[in-house]
């Protein structure tokens, strides 16, 4: 099993596909740097701070209507003021799907399989693949917004959020915002876990439309179509505030009020287990071998 699941690794790893997530995330990463975090830093009510205002603030300590920018502000994650942002939480599906989420049809209509089963079990080889997929779609769905946050590290102090200060979405009612003011890095940390288990949801679940699909484009589209169909649906039944965009969006905060968060991940949870299961029980029973 360790064998296969390595193996399976390295296609993923040196596949075009994952070189141009790899792409695409650094480009918005850096789009979004350039575009925002520049200007941010540069804005004189909420950039960092220069000579003059230090020694204005060291002169007047009650002054306290300028607070410097900083990093969980400016990156990507922190904040929902620009295109950027819109950008990477609708394209995440296909960001998550597009490193391995077509490598089972590929297998099959190659005839890749057959050499496969003639070396190892179904059940191996299927369950190397979903965890490969999974894992590929964690990485692939949170690479932007880990690069993101890197890039600007470089540029931004990592001071603590200041809620008087008014530079972000967060208030004192929103999920986990005791964290966001006083340990943004944990904050932040349980929304990049949040990002990677919808990216490798999403990612498993191009592997059974793999079953019925005909070429690879539908299956590296699908997560998004199923992303984006959940998220119209819910919002005709008035059901908005758990779009699946917004939940894994730490800066959507109006989706946040009044959440059982619990339940959401259980749901997610759920999902996981039932596309597993069946890309599993499918493929062992699945006679069609090309």
């Amino acid at each position: 099993m360790k064998e296969m699941i390595r193996f399976e690794a390295k296609r993923c790893a040196g596949s075009r596909e994952t070189k141009l997530v790899v792409l695409f995330s650094f480009l918005i990463a850096l789009g979004h740097f350039l575009s925002f975090c520049i200007w941010y830093v540069g804005y004189r009510q909420g950039g960092v701070m220069g000579a003059e205002e230090l020694k204005y603030m060291a002169d007047n300590p009650d002054f306290n209507t300028v607070y410097p920018a900083c990093l969980y502000e400016g990156f990507i994650g922190g904040e929902a003021y620009t295109f950027w942002n819109s950008v990477y939480f609708y394209i995440l599906p296909v960001l998550a799907a597009l490193p391995f989420g077509w490598s089972y049809f590929q297998d099959e209509t190659t005839g890749y399989l057959r050499q496969i089963y003639s070396r190892v079990s179904r059940s191996q080889y299927l369950t190397a693949k979903m965890i490969v997929t999974f894992c590929s779609g964690a990485v692939g769905g949170t690479l932007t917004y880990i690069l993101s946050f890197a890039v600007n590290a470089l540029y931004l102090p990592a001071v603590k959020p200041n809620e008087v200060a008014q530079h972000n979405f967060i208030t004192n009612r929103m999920f986990m915002a005791e964290w966001y003011f006083s340990k943004p890095w944990l904050y932040f940390g349980v929304y990049l876990l949040i990002i990677m288990l919808c990216g490798g949801l999403l990612a498993v679940s191009s592997l059974l439309i793999s079953f019925v699909a005909r070429n690879r484009l539908i299956i590296c589209m699908f997560p998004f179509i199923l992303y984006l169909s959940a998220d119209y649906l819910l919002m005709e039944l008035g059901l908005e505030k758990y779009s699946i965009a917004g939940i894994i969006n730490p800066m959507m905060a109006d989706s946040k009020v009044d959440m059982n968060f619990p339940l959401i991940a259980g749901i997610f949870g759920i999902l996981l287990l039932l596309c597993v299961f069946s890309f599993w029980w499918i493929g062992c029973h699945r006679k069609k071998i090309i």
